[in-house]
């Protein structure tokens, strides 16, 4: 009898954990963080997770439980207006509107050739970029369709907005003869293509610090045809303020983010932390990345560091979380290369 009870104790205790990470599928998220997993090319296995930072709860592929169908192949990216989530699914040339809450389908947008990352300029107005095409597509939100072109003659990747303007990197040289080393400048008014600004080879992100200034991370080519640069650019000027090289021709940085400490953070086989007033590229990593392949980068507004590991591309990858001291905190399994985060609050 004794052991009988022994191992019902145990069966309790193993529910009672699997029950303090999980919660039932469709139950909603009011606030966390969205994990988008890319998933593998032509495989259509991309997934959404979602991680309550308070509670530490996970559930995966809500999409997929809720709406009874995949979400597609590659999921790029993802942006939130209201109660609206919007993914963006490269390969598949398309984009969900999800309830945020529910995560239930409300419409796809399609006519897409590769789209890459969505971004509201407006109420009425969202831009996307795109890797084959050489124009912004032009949604408009109230009924997800597409209503024009602003043509580039180049690719498109990151956008943000700043001082009235929109900027759009040009990151791939794909279907390009020109180099691929311009930040593009549009009048969201307009639509209208009205600058551009020479940067390093393949800038990947982009972030707006605290006094307005735009800060631009570029690799330095697939084939590290030259040293990678960080761009400190003045928005109105439209002239770059402070150029920041890279030591090595293999060094690699992406994902660039800031916190609300005006610190700049990227990865470069580890986590990197720069304070935005200062002159100099750190020299050692803040946060090491030992075994683990860190893929994407993400910054809690609490100062929280989500950090994804890609693993070997095939199986599912981890998100690990850091606090402001670069201790870790809590890490939890996502789907297939988890390469995007967004916050649902």
């Amino acid at each position: 009898m004794k052991q009988l009870i022994a191992i019902f104790m145990v069966l309790i205790m193993a529910v009672a954990c699997n029950e303090k990470k999980t919660y039932e599928p469709g139950g909603g998220l009011n606030s966390g963080v969205f994990i988008l997993n890319q998933g593998n090319f032509t495989y259509a296995n991309s997934s959404l997770s979602t991680y309550d930072p308070v509670t530490k709860t996970v559930e995966q592929s809500v999409f997929y439980k809720t709406n009874g169908v995949p979400l597609g192949d590659v999921a790029q990216s993802m942006t939130i207006k209201g109660d609206t989530a919007y993914v963006v699914v490269n390969n598949s040339g398309f984009i969900y509107a999800i309830n945020r809450k529910t995560f239930q389908f409300i419409s796809k947008i399609t006519g897409f050739e590769s789209p890459r990352n969505m971004l509201f300029v407006n109420k009425h107005k969202a831009y996307v970029s795109d890797l084959y095409a050489k124009y912004i597509t032009v949604i408009y939100p109230l009924t997800n369709e597409i209503i024009k072109h602003i043509p580039l003659g180049r690719s498109s990747e990151a956008m943000v907005m700043a001082e009235g303007k929109v900027f759009v990197a040009n990151w791939s040289n794909y279907n390009q003869t020109a180099e691929n080393n311009m930040i593009m400048v549009i009048d969201p008014e307009t639509d209208q293509l009205i600058d551009s600004i020479q940067v390093g080879k393949e800038p990947n992100s982009m972030v707006v610090d605290s006094y307005g200034y735009l800060w631009v991370l570029c690799s330095g080519g697939y084939m590290n045809e030259e040293v990678a640069t960080l761009w400190k650019v003045d928005p109105v000027s439209l002239t770059g303020d402070k150029k920041f090289e890279f030591e090595q021709i293999t060094d690699n940085p992406t994902s660039l983010c800031l916190d609300q400490e005006k610190n700049l953070y990227y990865l470069n086989h580890g986590v990197f932390r720069m304070d935005s007033s200062h002159f100099e590229l750190p020299k050692t990593a803040f946060i090491p990345e030992g075994d683990r392949n860190f893929y994407a980068l993400f910054i809690y507004p609490e100062n929280q560091i989500y950090v994804s590991d890609a693993g070997n591309y095939l199986s599912n990858g981890w998100v690990y979380v850091y606090n402001s001291s670069g201790d870790e905190t809590d890490h939890f399994e996502a789907g297939i290369i988890p390469g995007y985060f967004v916050l649902n609050r």
